[in-house]
């Protein structure tokens, strides 16, 4: 799915609806917005509440295993948003 958009006066960029229709985002959705700029790109992705997030980690366990230690989950949601950002490593 490529479309064209063109940036407003104030940095604004208007989503084509079948994207935001596809995303499930709607007006007043948040953004986090990226920069890679190998790619010299700007992505956008809808900004991942807390419970999504531990939802989607829950699912890399099967579920007919179990841990065999625990898991610092604070740790890992701060790893997990320092890389998201480009700022692992610091």
């Amino acid at each position: 799915m490529g479309s064209i958009v063109v940036v407003g006066p104030n940095g604004e960029v208007k989503l084509p609806k079948e994207v935001m229709d596809k995303l499930g985002i709607g007006p007043g959705s948040e953004m986090a917005v990226e920069l890679d700029v190998g790619e010299h790109a700007i992505v956008l992705r809808p900004k991942t509440k807390p419970q999504d997030f531990v939802e989607e980690l829950i699912k890399v366990v099967p579920c007919d295993k179990k841990l065999r230690r625990r898991i610092d989950l604070k740790r890992v949601i701060e790893e997990e948003v320092l890389a998201r950002h480009g700022l692992s490593g610091r």
